[in-house]
């Protein structure tokens, strides 16, 4: 995810100097989606249980049910989209703007929805990228992007994985019309890396792809990675390489009942092209709008 900073800062310094590069600002990933790694089976006991034991067992289960870990990939896009009807708004905050720049808070924000069946033909996910977001120039900056996608079977057993080709910047606004459109490919997979324990399922998320505006901010093609791994039900770990630079996260699921997320991240995280910023998104995801 390059995209940074606070959501009610002042106008963007883009519109003041125009020699900036502005990569840093657009939504190309907002969100990387959590996919789940599938329902773990309840593990056998060594004895059997009476038939009360059980029914107390289901009772508990309906009181307190425990969300299964999930993976995530943040910093790339991922081969996922958004299934039909569903739909998410997020936002991010940084504190470095750009590259070669000290401190500089800045913010953007996104909207996304799913259309189609990617499990029996194809399904599209449309975002809207808002790269101005102070309220009295709200939206001037931004973008619409495009992600086709279609889900396939998993490398293992009760895996999934799933393949996209989209164009990131396709139609743009304001200042976003100083960076290239991003055609990409991506693919994912998701598997559980511990199958000898059905009650304590690791789920991992590998993603590749390429795309033509990826590195070099937004002026080179080159080629992207992603490695997620669900921690627990409310932790997940990632670590992403788009096409220069290292960004890692910690993505925090708060809410049992409620499918919101928050991550933690740093971009260009061994400082390799002089970029190191921290990142805070927040998602929040809406099933089955229609």
């Amino acid at each position: 995810m390059h995209m940074p900073g606070s959501f009610w800062k002042a106008r963007s310094a883009l519109a003041r100097h125009h020699h900036h590069p502005i990569h840093y600002r657009l939504l190309a990933c907002l969100l990387a989606l959590v996919i789940p790694a599938g329902v773990a089976a309840q593990q056998p006991g060594s004895q059997p249980i009476t038939e009360a034991q059980f029914l107390e067992y289901l009772q508990a289960l309906l009181r307190d049910p425990l969300p299964q870990p999930q993976a995530t990939n943040f910093g790339v896009v991922t081969g996922f989209g958004l299934p039909h009807g569903s739909a998410f708004a997020a936002g991010v905050l940084t504190d470095k703007r750009e590259r070669n720049q000290s401190s500089d808070h800045d913010g953007s924000a996104a909207l996304g929805i799913g259309l189609g069946d990617a499990r029996r033909l194809v399904g599209m996910e449309v975002t809207l990228g808002i790269i101005s977001t102070t309220p009295s120039e709200f939206a001037e900056d931004g973008n619409i992007n495009f992600k086709l996608h279609r889900v396939l079977p998993g490398l293992t057993h009760q895996g999934i994985s799933s393949v996209a080709i989209g164009v990131g910047n396709a139609a743009r606004w304001g200042d976003a019309r100083e960076v290239d459109r991003n055609r990409y490919i991506s693919a994912s997979t998701v598997f559980n890396a511990n199958p000898g324990n059905p009650g304590r399922p690791v789920p991992m998320m590998l993603t590749a792809g390429y795309g033509t505006a990826i590195s070099n901010l937004g002026r080179d093609a080159d080629d992207f990675y992603g490695l997620g791994v669900g921690l627990t039900r409310h932790f997940a770990a990632s670590a992403s390489w788009a096409g220069d630079e290292w960004i890692a996260g910690l993505n925090i699921k708060p809410f049992r009942q409620y499918n919101a997320q928050v991550t933690l991240a740093m971009g260009d995280v061994t400082d390799r092209v002089d970029g190191r910023r921290y990142l805070l998104a927040v998602a929040w995801v809406f099933d089955e709008l229609f």
